[in-house]
């Protein structure tokens, strides 16, 4: 199986779907800038350091995937599906979560700077000392828990 980090141009993401649809899970440090994901189902997905700045990722769902260190900065995610997946260090700033779902995901160091982050589901999702809130958000009230600053996946 190859991995989209051994290739050496940028994977086109409307390939994505059937890679996944013939058991590929490791999209690890993909380059999906811009591209389109809107709809797509990646649960357990590996996208360890994958960059989908700006990316449409509308109503795609990622339960259990790993997007770990990954940039979803600006991204459009409406009522995508993160439920149980490691955010681990992700970057969603400016990103798109109206109608987010983060239930149990672990946001450990995730940079949640979003203007509608108060407008997902965070419902037993983890965060720490490093994640980064909108100014004013609650995160406890949001029904988030705390662990550990420590705490690496």
């Amino acid at each position: 199986m190859i991995s989209v980090s051994d290739t050496s141009c940028p994977l086109d993401l409307g390939a994505i779907a059937s890679l996944y649809a013939s058991g590929h899970r490791d999209f690890s440090q993909l380059d999906g800038v811009g591209g389109n994901l809107e709809h797509k189902l990646l649960a357990r997905a590996v996208l360890v350091k994958a960059n989908l700045r700006g990316a449409d990722l509308r109503n795609t769902t990622f339960i259990r995937a790993d997007l770990s260190g990954a940039c979803l900065r600006q991204a459009l995610m409406h009522h995508a599906i993160l439920d149980e997946a490691i955010l681990w260090k992700a970057d969603l700033s400016q990103a798109h979560l109206r109608g987010t779902s983060f239930r149990r995901a672990i946001l450990a160091g995730a940079d949640l700077r979003s203007k509608h982050l108060w407008r997902s589901q965070l419902e037993g999702a983890y965060y720490d000392a490093n994640t980064l809130f909108p100014q004013g958000f609650d995160p406890l009230a949001a029904g988030m828990l705390a662990i550990a600053s420590d705490w690496m996946p």
